[in-house]
């Protein structure tokens, strides 16, 4: 958040999907993309929410299910203006809360332009930079214990612009793990059967294929590690 900021209101954006069981070819909204539950075998629907700091709706929109996450701010800008015309936020401008996701380069020169306050998650490309940084961070960065009993690990980041800091959370990755492993061991699982029923001839040379592709489709980054490893 950048330093001037009022703490006054805050706004949380974010995009999420909900997929299709059946072919859905009556919707035209229903379309293959980056499944949020690794849905990837089937189609999708995308809805954009934005909430206060209270967790009320200010604004919402749903979206095709291919839809590109960046595209949606200036939509949701554009109606956070109109919303100001109606003398909703007072003189106070809220403050945008954005993930990495969204938060492009040109993402955050467009919230610079409304001359609103952010919060962003930095994407890798602009990260990399502090590499050497985390590599150290248990370290050389600043232990602190949250009210839950997690210990994160804090460094000042900050420039002559904006106010930075660099985390790490051990809770976080922990979490990321045990997603990768679970993942891992469905695929297997899966695998295992298909091959049981291969070697039964319980499916038909078709069916197989087909059962071969969802599959993939289901567990694909899982997939592709195996097949880097």
């Amino acid at each position: 958040m950048r330093p001037n900021y009022p703490g006054a209101r805050l706004f949380l954006f974010d995009l999420t999907n909900a997929f299709f069981e059946g072919r859905a070819f009556g919707n035209d909204l229903a379309h293959y993309g980056h499944s949020k539950e690794k849905r990837y075998n089937c189609t999708l629907v995308s809805l954009a929410p934005l909430v206060d700091d209270r967790g009320l709706p200010i604004y919402s929109r749903i979206y095709p299910g291919n839809q590109s996450e960046p595209e949606t701010l200036d939509d949701v800008l554009k109606s956070i203006k109109d919303l100001l015309r109606l003398g909703l936020f007072r003189e106070d401008l809220p403050g945008v809360v954005m993930d990495k996701g969204i938060a492009t380069k040109n993402n955050v020169a467009l919230v610079q332009s409304y001359g609103m306050p952010y919060l962003v998650i930095e994407r890798s490309d602009s990260a990399k930079k502090y590499l050497d940084s985390f590599k150290e961070a248990r370290e050389s960065f600043v232990p602190v214990t949250s009210s839950a009993d997690e210990t994160i690990y804090l460094k000042d980041a900050s420039d002559t612009d904006i106010s930075g800091v660099l985390f790490v959370s051990e809770r976080r990755d922990n979490k990321e793990q045990a997603i990768s492993d679970q993942g891992t061991a469905r695929f297997i699982a899966d695998v295992e059967r298909l091959a049981k029923s291969v070697k039964t001839q319980n499916l038909r040379k078709a069916k197989n294929h087909r059962a071969q592709n969802r599959q993939t489709l289901q567990y694909a980054s899982v997939h592709l590690l195996q097949i880097l490893n």
